[in-house]
């Protein structure tokens, strides 16, 4: 195939491959991207809905039990079942309420309260895990597309260094062989697969993102990042925070009581407090259970048409907890196996916390030393060494293959480079979450 051909195919293929990148799709910046996601998250409408329940069983649960109305008729004569034959025949109505035990009807109220507030600290940290998972998939798209810009821009240089390689070899100037033309077309035809391979990750990533910005009717699903890569920095989380974070040999306490104010460990604060509750309501099993009722019985005249006198009964009832002590024993000591059990879980998720930070915080310190150091040092070597090959090659005191193999390497560093760049803004997101997941707010410029 001669190189006319070859260039013609690469230029179709290019363009059947860029085709399928939704260029006129809308563009939604990372913003918008995690509006839309904290919208059509069904888990955080749940965990709403959840909170709603609670609160109204908090208000449920400061009524009284229902009383109880009773009707009977009494002491009816089953000779001639005749209301006035006897003097002690009596319609009766009763009314009776039992109370609560002790302020069981109090704690159970705050108890629901507690749960309450628990829901809003796991809506808060569900926004901050959801703003946080979209940010990062986001980046993901946003790097593939990236690497696919990088290509295509390198792919004009390997046509060039083609159209170097083609004339030298049709004039027969210089060192220029067959197997040099032939590894050019290679090249330009690894670079189309490059850009196959990109289009394939770039669906993959897109759709892993398309699926927190669905709605309930499938829709905003065409749309297209953005090609500015975020800046996101200290700023983003509040240099406040971050300063503690830069000095972890000396403010790590420091660190600790900052995440100990996250949504997730206030969640467990508050779950906390709602199985102190339940030891409460245990111990006022221990309580009497207290009741009054009151009835009103109705007598008829006698035979002969004289006044009977109504009754009037009022009364008292008290449940004594006599034969439930051990039963009561149990549930109360369970109720405070549970609340510790709890606060196992708080410090546990401290140290994960703690630990996941530490981890974040070297990982972003390395991804800085090495940014600086591909954009001070090896990216301007890397262009140095493509320039000083290809000028041997044309002067005839290189080989083909040593030019190639160096714009290879230059295309391969500027790649990691956007790696490294979009892995940096990845932590800033990450670490936005353990301190309040405000990631959104890019630093002025």
């Amino acid at each position: 195939m001669c190189l006319q051909s070859s260039r013609y195919l690469s230029l179709t293929v290019a363009l059947a491959i860029f085709s399928h990148f939704p260029l006129s799709a809308a563009e939604i910046s990372i913003q918008q991207a995690t509006l839309m996601a904290l919208q059509q998250d069904s888990l955080l409408q749940g965990v709403k809905l959840q909170r709603q329940s609670y609160q109204a069983k908090s208000q449920a649960a400061d009524s009284l039990p229902d009383p109880v109305v009773t009707v009977g008729m009494l002491n009816l004569p089953t000779d001639g079942f005749a209301f006035n034959q006897e003097p002690m025949t009596q319609l009766k109505v009763g009314i009776s309420q039992v109370f609560s035990q002790g302020d069981s009807r109090d704690i159970e109220q705050e108890k629901w309260l507690q749960m309450t507030y628990k829901q809003d600290h796991l809506i808060a940290q569900r926004m901050a895990m959801t703003t946080s998972n979209v940010a990062q998939l986001y980046l993901d798209v946003l790097l593939v597309k990236r690497k696919a810009e990088i290509v295509e821009q390198h792919k004009v240089l390997f046509e060039q260094l083609a159209d170097i390689v083609q004339a030298s070899y049709s004039s027969a100037q210089g060192n220029t062989q067959q197997q040099d033309v032939v590894r050019a077309q290679l090249e330009l035809s690894r670079i189309e697969d490059r850009l196959l391979q990109l289009q394939i990750e770039y669906e993959l990533s897109k759709a892993k993102l398309a699926q927190w910005l669905f709605d309930d009717h499938g829709l905003n699903i065409d749309f297209d990042v953005t090609n500015q890569l975020p800046q996101y920095s200290v700023a983003s989380i509040s240099a406040g925070k971050w300063q503690k974070l830069s000095d972890l040999s000396v403010q790590t306490h420091s660190v600790y009581q900052t995440l100990a104010q996250h949504p997730a460990i206030a969640a467990i604060e508050k779950q906390i407090k709602t199985e102190q509750a339940d030891i409460k309501l245990a111990e006022q099993k221990y309580q009497p259970k207290w009741g009054v009722n009151a009835s009103y019985a109705y007598r008829d005249n006698d035979p002969l048409g004289q006044s009977r006198a109504d009754f009037f009964s009022v009364g008292l009832s008290v449940q004594v907890p006599l034969f439930s002590k051990n039963r009561n024993d149990q549930d109360t000591q369970a109720a405070r196996f549970k609340a510790e059990s709890v606060k196992t879980e708080k410090r546990l998720m401290l140290r994960e916390m703690l630990a996941e930070v530490l981890k974040l915080t070297g990982k972003q310190t390395g991804l800085i030393a090495r940014s600086a150091l591909y954009h001070q040092t090896i990216l301007p070597q890397m262009a140095e060494q493509v320039e000083a090959s290809l000028t041997a090659y044309t002067n005839s005191n290189g080989v083909f293959t040593d030019v190639m193999r160096d714009r290879i390497t230059e295309l391969n560093g500027k790649i990691d480079l956007l790696k490294i760049e979009i892995e940096q803004q990845k932590v800033y997101v990450q670490m936005a979450y353990f301190f309040t997941g405000n990631v959104l707010q890019e630093p002025a410029q």
